[in-house]
Formats: C-alpha cells, structure tokens, sequence
C-alpha cells in the first residue's frame, strides 16, 4: 500500500508531460500531411473504426495515452530509485550496526563497561540538551503568539477606568509619549488616549521624542531631578492614583525633555516583547 501510494505521488509530479501533449497537439499534426496521406491513414482498417472521429479528437487522444504510459514509467523509475536508496541505506546502517557490535565484543569486560557508561552519559547529555531546546521553542512560541495579539487596555481595566475617569470633576490634559520603532507601544497609545477622549478627557500623543527603544512597560515620567527642588508635577500624584485604581500599573521613571511642572504618561515595548 505504501509503494502505491508513493507511486501517485510520483506519478503526479509528471503530470506535467500530459498536460504538454495535450498543449502541443492544438495544431493537430495529421492535418498538417498532404490529402493522400490523410486519405490513406482515414481508410486503414485499424483507423477506419474511428472514422467518426475528427483528426484532431484521436490524435489528442493518441498523444494523451502516450503522455500517460510515459508518466507512468517515470513515476515508476522515481519509485524504484527511491527503494533502491532505502535498501542501500538499510544495508550500510546494519553494516555499521555489525561492526559496532563485533569491536564492542572485541573489548574487554572492563573496557565494554566503560563504553556504557560513555554512552549513557551522551544519552543524557542529548537528552538534556533536547529538553533545553524544547523549552527554548516554548518560549519562542509563546513570545510568538503574545506578539500577534496586539497590546490594549483589557476589559476590566477599561471598566474601572471609565469609572473613575467619569467621577474626576477637574480633568487635565494628558501627554502620552509611545515609541515610534514599536508598533505595539503604537497600538497601546491610540487604545489609551481613544479611551480618555471618549470619556472627555483630553490626550496629547506624541511618538516623536527621542525615547530609548529599548522602554518596556508604562512610565510615569517626571522631570530630572523635580522632588529634589520640590516641584513635584501638581497632576502626577492624581495621574499615578488614576491608573493605579483602574489595575494599570506604572512605574516611575525621568524623562529630561520634560519641564518642571510637566509629567507624562510613556508607553514602551510590550513587557517580555524586546
């Protein structure tokens, strides 16, 4: 069964000189002989059965036979080279098998013992070595798959958010600083600041400011040095409650293109996303 079924694969990777017969014939090639050899060839008796026939129907339907019998004796070769290759190789593994066996006999009881514990150690070593790369993979997979999910605000946080934003009678405008490099601080800032304008709030994004590419996470940014002078920025405390209340949380963080007086909220990489 399973020779047969490697045999219509392989007849269908020759498909293609059925299908060039049947292109090539379009100018059928008998009509292009004189009268009198198409006069002969129409009253043979072996042809005079298909009379009925138009030039161009049996000779597509001779040279499509011939595509199929040559399509078929390929497939049929590729078969057979492909077993022959598998007995070769079967032949060479049990040659190396037997070798290995009679310089394994060759040995001595001490010496026989430590190739098994040679062997035994490399087994472990592949076997740690593959657990390794399997969980390495899991990793990927996952940073994989937590990328293609775009980076928002989650149901809940918007829940609570909205709430609070809608109980906060004086409200203030919020500069939101994103990365231009990363297109999921890019979809985590038009969530946010979309969010607060659609509950009255006004949001000043700006993915142009000289941030480090390699931010992760959310940022309350404050003026270098502004608890040192006292000049806390009057709105951070507020801003930092805000969020923190709604379950977002925000570390605290500098920026130096900010005036004193001045915070921002600053979205970087998605965490585990650099």
């Amino acid at each position: 069964m399973e020779t047969l079924r490697a045999f219509a694969v392989h007849l269908g990777d020759h498909v293609w000189w059925f299908l060039t017969n049947v292109v090539l014939v379009r100018q059928p090639m008998l009509e292009l002989l004189p009268k009198s050899a198409r006069r002969w060839i129409r009253e043979h008796p072996i042809t005079r059965r298909v009379s009925k026939w138009k030039p161009r129907s049996w000779m597509i339907y001779l040279f499509a036979v011939s595509g199929i019998v040559i399509a078929s004796f390929l497939a049929f070769q590729d078969v057979y080279d492909a077993l022959q290759a598998e007995t070769a190789n079967r032949a060479k593994a049990e040659g190396e098998r037997d070798e290995a066996r009679r310089q394994f006999a060759a040995l001595s009881p001490s010496e026989q013992q430590k190739m098994i514990e040679r062997l035994q150690s490399s087994n472990e070593q592949l076997a740690q070595y593959l657990k390794d790369t399997q969980s390495q993979l899991g990793e990927l997979k996952r940073q994989i798959a937590a990328t293609a999910e775009p980076w928002k605000l989650t149901s809940d946080q918007k829940r609570e958010l909205a709430k609070i934003l809608d109980e906060e009678v004086d409200r203030f405008p919020i500069a939101v600083k994103c990365l231009i490099a990363s297109t999921q601080s890019q979809t985590y800032t038009q969530d946010l600041t979309e969010f607060l304008m659609a509950h009255g709030w006004r949001a000043q994004p700006n993915c142009f400011n000289g941030l480090r590419p390699d931010i992760a996470g959310l940022y309350l940014a404050l003026p270098r040095n502004a608890e040192d002078f006292g000049a806390m920025p009057a709105n951070a405390p507020r801003l930092f409650s805000i969020f923190s209340r709604a379950g977002i949380k925000l570390k605290v963080g500098t920026d130096d293109s900010l005036n004193m007086g001045e915070t921002a909220v600053v979205i970087g990489n998605a965490p585990g996303h650099l």
